[in-house]
């Protein structure tokens, strides 16, 4: 009875180590592919993701004019909203 218990022990210690492993090594893999932007799917290919990625690259070339900011807004000025992106017509 004493070894049949050692084996199932060792059994199962086995198992759960290889499923850790595989879901470690699956963390990694989902980790690395997302950082290095090699996540496609069909639903990222919407004319909502496109309006958001056009909009991503113009800030993107202002990001150093900070100067232009102002530093206070007036609480009736809308005119942010402009720079908006329509996303639903």
């Amino acid at each position: 009875m004493g070894v049949a218990k050692r084996a199932a022990d060792l059994a199962q210690k086995g198992v759960v180590l290889g499923l850790m492993s595989v879901f470690g090594y699956q963390v990694y893999q989902i980790g690395r592919n997302v950082s290095e932007n090699k996540v496609e799917s069909k639903y990222m290919k919407t004319k909502t993701f496109d309006k958001i990625q056009e909009q991503i690259r113009e800030e993107e070339k202002f990001k150093n004019d900070i100067d232009k900011i102002p530093d206070r807004y007036d609480s009736d000025d809308d005119s942010y909203l402009k720079k908006v992106p329509k996303l639903y017509k």
